[in-house]
């Protein structure tokens, strides 16, 4: 596994976090309808948001009660981080509920809500990474050998980018790519007429799909077009376990600061070759 980010992944704590997450995809709290209680610029905040929140946060104190560690826990919908146990601490970063916007406007089955949670080791390595696929029922997790599906009625599933989809051309790409506003559709406007198709959506499913899809015209580029902050790119980074291409839009590799007002752009894509163009053309208009 030639990955370029640093992953030292824990099973004891991929299996507590990937229990984590099928906790809240079986909840029936996120899988209500949900009220809107919050319309910030932006980022739509419903019950489920804080919901979600709560319930990563009561495990994570459980966690650092259980094993007598210390944890900072960097959420989306907390404005400061929370604190945990004593000493050194590892830290976990969510991104609780993952398609708001869309869940507020259309209704829950027309969003692809996903839940997603990392773990980062005292030197920033990662320990742990699971996102979950609420209404599908079904998350993706990591090992030391790779990027896997779960799913309850079938065993684990290795995925990685299939060999038909690794000379894909930005012609040939279908890319999602999130613009619900003016500065994000300004941000990949270069990009209309130059490859197949975009889709008004993005995150964490269709990074993880990028890897997952087997036909050749399956989804083969996501781009998170303006800055967000680390716990937004949990999806990314672990489709990097299956093999995938990933970066920030300015070619570097993403960085794993922690801080949440350190934000930064991400591509996820096939091949190298088609990650570079792409770059290349939101780059040069």
């Amino acid at each position: 596994m030639n990955s370029l980010y640093p992953f030292a992944i824990d099973s004891r704590y991929q299996e507590t976090v990937e229990d984590w997450v099928w906790k809240i995809i079986e909840s029936p709290v996120v899988r209500r309808g949900s009220r809107v209680i919050n319309t910030r610029p932006g980022n739509v905040q419903i019950e489920a948001d804080v919901d979600t929140d709560e319930v990563y946060a009561r495990c994570i104190e459980e966690l650092s009660q259980e094993r007598g560690e210390g944890y900072l826990y960097v959420s989306e919908e907390s404005s400061h981080p929370k604190e945990y146990g004593k000493g050194q601490r590892k830290i976990f970063i969510s991104d609780p509920i993952d398609g708001s916007s869309i869940f507020s406007m259309l209704g829950p089955l027309s969003s692809p809500l996903t839940t997603a949670i990392m773990l980062l080791g005292y030197d920033k390595e990662i320990l742990a990474a699971c996102v979950g696929f609420i209404w599908e029922k079904k998350s993706f997790g990591l090992d030391r050998n790779g990027l896997y599906v779960i799913e309850k009625s079938n065993p684990k599933r290795y995925v990685q980018v299939s060999e038909q989809k690794k000379n894909v051309t930005p012609g040939e790409a279908d890319v999602a790519a999130y613009f619900p506003t003016k500065d994000r559709l300004d941000a990949i406007y270069p990009l209309y007429g130059k490859v197949g198709n975009i889709h008004n959506d993005g995150g964490h499913p269709y990074a993880l799909r990028v890897v997952e899809g087997k036909e050749p015209n399956s989804i083969s580029v996501a781009l998170e077009a303006t800055p967000v902050p680390l716990r937004e790119h949990i999806g990314p980074l672990m489709a990097d376990r299956g093999d995938a291409f990933v970066r920030t839009l300015e070619g570097e590799l993403l960085s794993l600061d922690p801080n949440p007002t350190k934000k930064q752009t991400s591509i996820t894509a096939t091949n190298d070759i088609l990650g570079n163009k792409i770059i290349a053309l939101l780059k040069n208009g």
